[in-house]
């Protein structure tokens, strides 16, 4: 009796597995920007109303620096209790 109520249990989350990974391949997300976009700017350099600033890129700092930069970088303490 057991086994047949987890035999089922299984079965049922499988089903429900199935039917979500199904459901969100399906419906893919609308206004998701994506990581290469660049805003168009108007002739002030400032972002046109209405358009979403994006953050700065976090890895680009360290694709500008030296490997002696980012060693003296990664040497200096950061933080609370550094």
């Amino acid at each position: 009796m057991k086994s047949k109520r987890l035999s089922l249990a299984i079965a049922a989350l499988l089903a429900a597995g199935g039917m979500w990974f199904a459901w969100s391949a399906w419906h893919k997300p609308e206004s998701q920007p994506s990581k290469g976009s660049t805003e168009v700017k108007n002739p002030s350099g400032n972002p046109e109303p209405g358009h979403k600033l994006l953050p700065p890129d976090q890895t680009r700092k360290f694709l500008e620096m030296t490997p002696e930069e980012r060693v003296k970088l990664a040497r200096q303490p950061h933080g609370v209790g550094g």
